[in-house]
């Protein structure tokens, strides 16, 4: 029902002015405009903060994890010379001054070691440093390299050792130390615990080695201390900001060092002992809320992730950025450094940044208000003449002319187009009747159009339909209808997703939306769920447009495809089935089929790789040979499967024994070829005579009783320093000194010396 003219006359009940219209928008928008633009600034300092905080900690970090792989790899560098001086008779054992000298020279030449020396099979000591602020240099010594009297000497200015000793230490045995014990036990490079010197002056660490001579014999510990001051030292002269505070401390929150310079050892009791300080005890407060915050985070300092992490706190109502990281060597250290930088060191400038910021807000939005004010009255003025005249035109005066003198260049052409629509308009109704003739006579020529199409449809082979946008059916032909179990005229309004099941018409109306946007045709393949039967057609999808460039409908063609489907998949079944094939013939030709370990054509190719990369880094390799010792004789007196289940079982005894690096082959009938890399022969020795002993008490129970043998084993080591190495002549010599190993009455291990 119309309303009345007497409503459509009724006025709104609140009425606002056009002036209050167009300024009021206008404020708002610069007052959110400014305010924005300083919200977005403030968030990007925040951010920027952020980011310059992680680079510094990130920078920081690397820079301190640098310095301690320098600092730490050099007492292992000394000892790796020192080891190899004594095992090649460089230093002479029955020297000890040649001793001392060697070591003061190399304690002279690297800053951060403090002390360098020589543990004796025997307990004896012989060694030289430095001590004290002034870096007074000592040497150490015990008679005869054997345990007993430990005397400590100084040195004048021409390295002269001056009497009396500056300390005697009766009945020392330096097998009872616990770096010469450590390194015995680990059977290689080690690192002692953190521990306080006696004087009380430092804290320090130990790199030890054990040394054995050519027949595996050990003749002694090599070891070299560092004071952990030099470290803390180095925090202090870190540049990251004038309250930012780097600190390294061990997993179980014992401190090792720090940029603040508070000692890290103090008297635990009455009668003078030391104790280390811990990171909870620390003076600093960022130093205890950091580790607490660690231990909250991951439960155990020991849970902290060994890649670099980073973590926010708050610390007296300031934010703070803490950036810590784990440092490990291969040796046994584990420590945690940790980077603190505040937020105050970033956002002084940021906070009078935005000071400034909201005093030109306010600047603004006065000069706004005030320009706004101006501009509305000029444009107001001339609006209200247009809605005069717009009126007068409504009840139908036109003769009525908007004046065109403005200077607002809007204004005034609007003006013009006022009057250019007042005359156009009366055109514009003379040629409306003829426009709708125009168009009956276009939608007659659509109605043939569709009858042509309808007619093509029907006759062709194919599956033919037309969607509306929303997903329902404009047209199907009948060949749809039928495998809907249905007829075109009972389908013709229905959507995709009633006839469909859900899954399914999900899909098709996934496809219909891409169409749409991207306005062109695709072609897709799918398996339809129709009534009477699953079918798979392969469709090309035709958007059509309407004279605006519309998209008003889908045009669907398809095509039964079903056959062409079942082929592909019976070909990919194939395919699948040849290429397991090939893989499995791939990993029989790799592998001895008896023991399951690789085989000899394969072990060739892996020592080809090996041989290559070592002699590349000048990297040890090792060989070890060995065989089954009178294993003919096994397999004579107890048959062919008994001598196959000692193989089983000597293989698995390997196996047990060796490094997840180590390569193990069939060289043929019982020999065997262990490889390892990164492995002198005096390392490969120890794993030779685990194995050898093993299977020495290795038992085999089979129907005839219980078997025992033995094996004896050949050790090479590549020579780097001839140019007529190869992997044959290490095979070669493998070989020989397995032979040597059973000319020696055999269940033995020899190594064989580079010529």
């Amino acid at each position: 029902m119309n309303d009345s003219p007497e409503k459509r006359k009724k006025a709104p009940t609140i009425l606002v002015s056009l002036r209050t219209m167009l300024t009021a928008p206008y404020v708002f928008l610069i007052v959110l405009s400014i305010t924005t633009v300083g919200i977005i600034s403030f968030l990007n300092g925040q951010a920027a903060v952020n980011d310059v905080a992680r680079q510094l900690g990130n920078e920081t970090a690397l820079g301190v994890n640098q310095h301690l792989a320098t600092f730490l790899s050099v007492p292992h560098q000394i000892n790796q010379m020192n080891a190899y001086a004594i095992q090649n008779g460089e230093l002479n054992l029955n020297n000890t001054s040649s001793m001392q000298q060697h070591f003061l020279n190399q304690a002279l030449i690297h800053t951060s070691i403090t002390s360098i020396y020589f543990g004796s099979s025997q307990g004896g000591l012989v060694g030289g440093g430095r001590e004290g602020a002034d870096g007074s240099l000592y040497v150490t010594i015990t008679e005869n390299l054997e345990s007993g009297d430990f005397q400590k000497f100084g040195l004048d200015a021409t390295k002269n050792i001056v009497l009396p000793p500056l300390a005697t230490v009766p009945n020392f045995d330096a097998r009872t130390r616990p770096w010469y014990v450590g390194a015995i036990e680990e059977g290689h490079e080690t690192w002692s615990d953190i521990y306080i010197l006696f004087t009380g002056q430092d804290m320090a660490i130990a790199a030890s080695r054990p040394v054995y001579d050519s027949n595996n014999n050990l003749l002694g510990v090599v070891s070299v201390d560092i004071f952990l001051s030099q470290l803390s030292k180095y925090l202090e002269t870190l540049s990251i900001s004038p309250s930012g505070q780097v600190f390294i401390m061990e997993r179980s929150g014992a401190l090792i060092a720090t940029s603040t310079g508070e000692t890290l050892f103090r008297v635990a009791n009455n009668n003078g002992t030391m104790e280390r300080l811990y990171a909870r005890d620390s003076q600093s407060a960022v130093i205890r809320q950091s580790e607490n915050l660690l231990i909250q985070k991951y439960g155990d300092l020991k849970n902290t992730p060994i890649s670099e992490q980073q973590v926010e706190f708050t610390l007296e109502g300031e934010k703070q950025f803490m950036q810590f990281q784990s440092v490990r060597d291969p040796y046994g250290v584990d420590w945690i450094v940790v980077v603190v930088i505040p937020e105050s060191a970033f956002m002084e400038r940021i906070n009078k940044g935005n000071t400034l910021t909201i005093q030109l807000i306010f600047i603004t939005l006065i000069i706004a208000v005030a320009t706004s004010l101006f501009f509305t009255s000029k444009i107001t003025n001339r609006i209200l003449q247009l809605d005069s005249s717009a009126q007068s035109l409504a009840l139908g005066e036109w003769g009525r002319e908007l004046d065109t003198s403005t200077r607002i260049a809007e204004l005034n052409g609007l003006a013009v187009s006022f009057n250019q629509m007042k005359e156009q308009l009366g055109r514009t109704l003379d040629a409306l009747t003829t426009e709708v003739e125009e168009r009956k006579r276009a939608e007659e020529a659509l109605r043939e159009s569709e009858a042509r199409f309808r007619a093509i449809s029907e006759t062709a082979g194919d599956y033919i339909f037309m969607v509306a946008p929303d997903g329902s059916v404009r047209y199907t032909n009948e060949l749809i209808a039928r495998a809907f179990v249905s007829s075109p005229e009972a389908l013709v309004g229905k959507n995709i997703r009633d006839l469909f099941p859900v899954d399914n018409s999900e899909y098709h109306q996934q496809i219909l939306k891409k169409i749409f946007k991207i306005r062109q045709s695709l072609y897709r393949e799918a398996l339809i769920n129709f009534p009477n039967g699953d079918i798979w057609l392969g469709a090309w999808l035709t958007p059509l447009f309407d004279n605006k460039g519309k998209t008003m409908a889908i045009l669907g063609a398809a095509r039964d495809i079903t056959e062409r489907k079942r082929i592909e998949e019976e070909l990919r079944e194939a395919k699948d089935a040849l290429e397991q094939a090939l893989e499995r013939e791939s990993h029989l030709a790799r592998t001895d089929d008896l023991t399951g370990i690789k085989n000899r054509r394969h072990m060739f190719e892996l020592a080809e790789l090996k041989f290559s990369i070592a002699k590349r880094y000048k990297q040890p390799l090792t060989m070890i040979m060995f065989d089954i010792d009178h294993f003919k004789k096994v397999n004579d007196t107890w048959g062919h499967v008994v001598g196959d289940q000692i193989l089983i079982k000597v293989t698995q005894v390997v196996l047990s024994e060796m490094r997840n690096v180590d390569l193990l082959g069939r060289y043929g009938g019982e020999e065997f070829i262990i490889l390892s890399p990164m492995t002198s022969a005096q390392q490969a020795y120890a794993l030779a005579e685990r194995i050898r002993t093993k299977v020495e008490a290795l038992r085999v129970s089979t129907d005839k009783g219980v078997i025992s043998v033995t094996v004896s084993l050949g050790i090479v080591e590549m020579n780097h320093d001839s140019p007529l190495e190869s992997v044959e002549s290490m095979f070669n010599r493998a070989d020989e000194a397995m032979y040597s190993a059973k000319q020696a009455g055999r269940n033995c291990t020899k190594i064989l010396e580079s010529n």
